[in-house]
C-alpha cells in the first residue's frame, strides 16, 4: 500500500481551522516529553509498587525496561521520522497493515489512554491527601484534590499547546532540582552502605513472577517519554524534532530513574524489610537521610503530578482528534477553538470521563488500590500497542522505505522490542496472578476486541486511516 506525501481526505471529518502547526520548538517538546514521564512523582508513587514487586531488585528491573524500552523508542523513533503524525501509533500501524489495523491501535492506544487519566489522578488524590495528613494532621479527601487540580489543568490546556507546554517545562525543572537534592543527601547520609546489591538479579523477590510484574510497572515509568510524538502538526519540522525529542527524553528518563532508585535502595540501607515496610520506600528513604526533605519532596511530587496531567491530556487529545479526522469517531471530536486552535471537545470530554471513572472506581476498591489497578492495566494495554509497532517497523520500512532499510534498526532492534514486552506481558496477565490481576488478561482482550469491532462497524469511514502526515497540516499559524 503506497502513501502519498499529501493525501486526499475525501471520506474524513474536515475541520477547517485545525491545529496550531509549527508552534513548538526540539527544546520544548524535548522538556515536555521528560516533564510527561513525571519522575518525581513517579519515584515516589510507581517505585512503591515496583518495590513491592521486586524488592531490593528494583534498580535492576528498572535498568532491564529501560533497554526493552528503549528497542521500542527506536521504532517510534523511525516512525516519527519519516510519517510525522497526530495520530501516532495509530498513524504508524495504518501505514504498515492497513486502515482497519490502524483503527483498532487507535482505539485500544485511547481505551489505554483513558485508564491512564484514571490512575494519574488516583496518584494526584493519594499523594495531596498524603501531603496534607502529614503537614497539617488533616484528612483532606483524595477526590478533592484530583477534581480541583485536573479542572484547573483542563482550562490551561484548552487555552493552547504553548501554554500548557511551558508550564509543563517550568514544573520539570522545579520538581528534577528538588528530586537530586533529596537523592544525593540519601548517598551522603548513607556512604557506609553504597553498593551494587540493586543490580543484582539474585536480589529480586519472587524471582521471575516479581520480574514480571515489576517489568510492566517499571514501564509504566517510561510511558511519557514520547509523549510529544502526537503534537507533531504542532511541531517545527517534525521529521527532524520528533526523533531527536523521543531519545533525549528516554535518555533522560534513563539516568534519573537509575540514580532515583538506587539512591532509594541505598538511603535504606539494602534492607528488604525496611523497603517493605515502608509505604512510599523513596520518601521513607529521604526521610531517613533529612526529615526537612520531605517537605521539598511533596512539593516536587506535586509539581510532577500536575506536569503529567498536562502531557497526558494534549498527547491523548490529538490522537482521539485525529482518529474522529480520520473517521473513526464522531465529528464533534474535531472541533478547535478558533483562536488558540486546540480541539476542545477531544481534551475536555474524556478528562470529564475519566473524572467520573475515578470517582466510581475510587469509592470501591479505595483509591490507593485503584491505582495500582489501573496503573498495570493501562501498562497492558499499552505493551500491546508497543509490540504491533514493533513488528509494524519491518514491513513497512521493507515496503516503503527499502532504500533506507537497516537490519539492525528496522529488524533486529523491534524483534527484540516484541521479545522485551511480550514475555513481561504474558507474566502480568497470567491467570495465577492474584485477583484482580487474574482477569486482566481477560480485560486486554475485551478491549482490543471492542476496538477491533469498532473499526469493522465504521467500515468505509476510516479509509484515510494513515494517510494524514504532520506535512499535510492545512493552516499554519504563528507560534502564540
Amino acid at each position: 500500500m503506497a502513501f502519498p506525501r499529501h493525501a486526499n481526505h475525501s471520506g474524513a471529518a474536515q475541520n477547517p481551522a485545525g491545529l496550531a502547526t509549527g508552534t513548538l520548538s526540539i527544546p520544548e517538546l524535548v522538556a515536555n516529553n521528560i516533564a510527561e514521564v513525571a519522575p518525581a512523582i513517579a519515584s515516589v508513587f510507581v517505585f512503591a509498587a515496583i518495590v513491592g514487586a521486586a524488592g531490593v531488585g528494583t534498580p535492576f528491573v528498572i535498568l532491564i525496561a529501560t533497554i526493552g524500552f528503549a528497542c521500542h523508542v527506536n521504532s517510534t523513533a523511525e516512525f516519527s521520522r519519516v510519517s510525522p503524525s497526530a495520530g501516532f501509533y495509530a498513524t504508524y500501524c495504518a501505514r504498515a497493515f492497513g486502515p482497519r489495523t490502524g483503527a483498532t491501535i487507535a482505539g485500544g492506544y485511547l481505551l489505554a489512554m483513558f485508564v491512564f487519566y484514571t490512575a494519574v489522578f488516583f496518584q494526584i488524590g493519594v499523594w495531596v491527601n498524603t501531603v496534607v495528613q502529614r503537614s497539617f494532621s488533616f484528612d483532606l479527601p483524595w477526590w478533592v484534590a484530583a477534581l480541583v487540580l485536573e479542572a484547573i489543568v483542563m482550562a490551561l490546556l484548552l487555552r493552547g499547546v504553548k501554554i500548557s507546554v511551558l508550564a509543563a517545562v517550568s514544573l520539570f525543572a522545579i520538581e528534577a532540582t528538588l528530586l537530586f537534592v533529596c537523592a544525593i543527601a540519601m548517598l551522603v547520609t548513607s556512604w557506609g552502605h553504597i553498593n551494587g546489591a540493586g543490580f543484582n538479579p539474585a536480589n529480586i523477590k519472587n524471582g521471575a513472577s516479581g520480574f514480571g510484574l515489576g517489568f510492566v510497572l517499571a514501564i509504566f515509568l517510561f510511558l511519557g517519554a514520547s509523549g510529544s510524538s502526537p503534537l507533531a502538526e504542532e511541531a517545527r519540522n517534525p521529521r527532524r524534532a520528533l526523533p531527536r525529542a523521543i531519545w533525549a527524553a528516554t535518555g533522560a528518563a534513563f539516568f534519573i530513574y537509575l540514580f532515583m532508585a538506587w539512591a532509594m535502595v541505598v538511603g535504606l540501607h539494602g534492607s528488604p524489610s525496611r523497603l517493605a515496610g515502608a509505604e512510599f520506600p523513596f520518601l521513607g528513604a529521604t526521610i531517613a537521610a533529612a526529615s526537612p526533605l520531605q517537605y521539598l519532596l511533596y512539593f516536587a511530587a506535586f509539581t510532577s503530578a500536575v506536569g503529567v496531567l498536562f502531557g497526558t491530556g494534549n498527547a491523548g487529545s490529538r490522537v482521539l482528534f485525529n482518529s474522529a479526522r480520520d473517521g473513526l469517531f464522531p465529528e464533534l471530536m474535531t472541533r478547535v477553538l478558533p483562536v488558540r486552535r486546540t480541539p476542545w471537545a477531544a481534551i475536555s470530554i474524556p478528562i470529564v470521563l475519566a473524572m467520573i471513572a475515578t470517582l466510581i472506581v475510587g469509592g470501591l476498591v479505595g483509591a490507593g488500590n485503584a491505582f495500582n489497578y489501573t496503573a498495570t492495566l493501562a501498562t497492558d494495554l499499552f505493551m500491546v500497542v508497543f509490540i504491533v509497532t514493533n513488528i509494524a517497523t519491518i514491513p513497512y520500512f521493507w515496503r516503503q522505505h527499502r532504500d533506507e532499510f537497516s537490519w539492525i534498526r528496522h529488524f533486529a532492534v523491534p524483534i527484540l522490542g516484541v521479545i522485551a514486552f511480550g514475555y513481561p506481558l504474558y507474566e502480568s496477565v497470567l491467570p495465577s496472578q492474584a485477583p484482580p490481576y487474574n482477569w486482566f488478561g481477560i480485560a486486554v482482550i475485551a478491549a482490543y476486541a471492542i476496538a477491533f469491532f469498532w473499526a469493522l462497524a465504521r467500515g468505509h469511514q476510516i479509509g484515510d486511516m494513515g494517510t494524514r502526515l504532520a506535512d499535510d497540516a492545512p493552516v499554519p499559524v504563528a507560534a502564540r
